[in-house]
């Protein structure tokens, strides 16, 4: 439920901003709602690593998935910039919705361990 909310507030964020309506008062509610979702979900995604990996190997899968986090969050700032450069303000938020809706799709399937 909380990345469907996510995703939600990620459309209706690009959709004010292609329309012209978003305003910064709304831009900042956004995202503020949006890290709030961010906030709750990580721990819980972190928390996930356990579920995949055994004893020994959890202390090297934690480094790993904290890694990868750290790279997308620069590839992610980057391919967000050019993506907003070359199309309009809101590409960015509807490629953030398109993104949360795979991951829902993703967990959505997932069975965990046992």
């Amino acid at each position: 439920r909380l990345q469907g909310a996510m995703a939600l507030v990620a459309a209706i964020l690009a959709l004010l901003a292609w329309s012209g309506g978003l305003t910064p008062e709304l831009l900042l509610g956004g995202v503020f709602l949006a890290a709030l979702g961010g906030a709750f979900f990580t721990p819980a995604w972190m928390r996930t690593v356990p579920d995949v990996l055994e004893g020994p190997q959890i202390p090297s899968g934690v480094i790993l998935n904290s890694t990868g986090v750290n790279i997308a969050r620069v590839v992610g700032a980057t391919a967000g910039g050019l993506l907003i450069a070359h199309t309009f303000a809101g590409a960015g938020f509807l490629a953030n919705a398109a993104a949360i809706l795979m991951l829902v799709t993703v967990i959505g399937g997932w069975r965990g361990a046992g």
